[in-house]
């Protein structure tokens, strides 16, 4: 038999743990790879699975409708060339080549509305399959998305379904997800083609293993699509950051620095210190005239972002509730006045590229951050 030139999920299989998460380039067949799995359980043993998103516009009819359509030969393989898959009302049928639905084989629900569907029975489920759980850079961000999660795994594990294996993938392009907080993993650490493993103590005395595989680099799949992008996470299945540029400083400079602001985001217990930087320096330089080397000095300002492990006394931004006034809830505002107090219109430092990063990674976090504050309004944090 011809070997596969997609992702196959046997090593992260082999864990046996309880959540299954696989990182990776797009188009590698992280998802083919799972779905395959519950067809073949669905074969053995009759048992069903749930495939979840994060908004209900990720599960409309006419994106499910083509969730099987490239699983057209395994269908054939597994249940005959009559059988088509079908989808209606959040569920996957078998269909007979009557029309005729012979079974339920799978699940459809979005986390955003799960406490609708608390009453709903989703019966002799042994997998939920969580894809695209990490947000797209500009991604509006769900609300209480953990909590929201946690609901909709209690909503599907409950009755019969025991021991359910929650798998969740997703394309390496941000950084910035609560899920790798809340696992302990520090995905900077994580490099392409290993796989992570690690057992995190309940409160109950139980252990929940939890597993994470970045896939290695498909140099095939890649092929296929990647002439028609410059995407390092198509082309290379590296994250989707941009890279930035070098702080700029020159040699035996003085460097002062003074923490302008703070930005901490609860869902990656992160926080983004904003610095303002003044370099000094000077050279010799030979007058014409007297032949003399005289000291000519030069001065540059800028701004710095780095993660740092305290918060600004000053300017600290944050969606935590806080009397203080030196905490904000709205970025605009504390923008506002740090322009009025300071004199540092941080928009317009940024617009002129006078804004710096420490590495790309912190500038992935300050723009999901970004963008995150960006859309806060004011109701919300009443």
């Amino acid at each position: 038999m011809k070997k596969s030139i997609y992702w196959n999920p046997a090593r992260l299989l082999a864990t046996k743990a309880d959540f299954m998460l696989c990182i990776g380039q797009r188009g590698n067949g992280k998802t083919f790879g799972i779905i395959k799995e519950f067809l073949k359980e669905y074969k053995k043993s009759g048992k069903r699975f749930c495939y979840i998103r994060r908004w209900d516009e990720d599960i409309k009819a006419y994106r499910m409708e083509q969730l099987f359509t490239p699983f057209r030969n395994l269908i054939d393989e597994f249940f005959g060339q009559e059988f088509t898959i079908v989808y209606k009302s959040h569920k996957f049928y078998l269909v007979n080549g009557n029309g005729t639905k012979i079974d339920t084989i799978g699940y459809v629900l979005s986390i955003s509305s799960s406490a609708h569907t608390k009453s709903i029975s989703y019966g002799n489920v042994w997998a939920i399959l969580f894809d695209e759980f990490i947000e797209m850079a500009g991604e509006q961000t769900l609300k209480d998305l953990m909590s929201r999660f946690d609901n909709t795994l209690s909503t599907i594990i409950r009755g019969d379904n025991v021991n359910v294996k929650v798998f969740m993938l997703a394309n390496t392009v941000s950084k910035y997800s609560p899920f790798f907080l809340r696992f302990g993993f520090d995905i900077n650490k994580i490099e392409q083609g290993s796989l992570t493993v690690k057992e995190i103590p309940l409160e109950t005395g139980d252990v929940l293993r939890v597993a994470l595989e970045y896939c290695e680099f498909n140099e095939t799949a890649s092929k296929k699509i990647s002439k028609y992008s410059t995407n390092a996470m198509i082309k290379s299945g590296r994250w989707e950051i941009p890279e930035t540029d070098e702080i700029p400083t020159v040699p035996n400079s003085i460097v002062k620095e003074q923490l302008l602001f703070t930005i901490y985001t609860k869902e990656v217990n992160v926080t983004i210190g904003c610095f303002f930087r003044r370099e000094k320096w000077s050279e010799l330089i030979k007058d014409d005239k007297t032949l003399l080397y005289i000291p000519k000095y030069h001065v540059r300002e800028f701004l710095v972002l780095r993660t740092v492990d305290r918060k600004s006394n000053y300017f600290h931004l944050s969606s935590e509730k806080s009397l203080k006034y030196s905490d904000y809830n709205d970025i605009g505002l504390m923008l506002a006045d740090i322009k009025e107090q300071t004199e540092i219109d941080f928009d317009d430092e940024l617009h002129r590229g006078r804004v710096f990063c420490e590495n790309c990674f912190t500038g992935d976090y300050f723009c999901n951050a970004w963008s995150k504050f960006g859309r806060v309004a004011a109701r919300e944090l009443l």
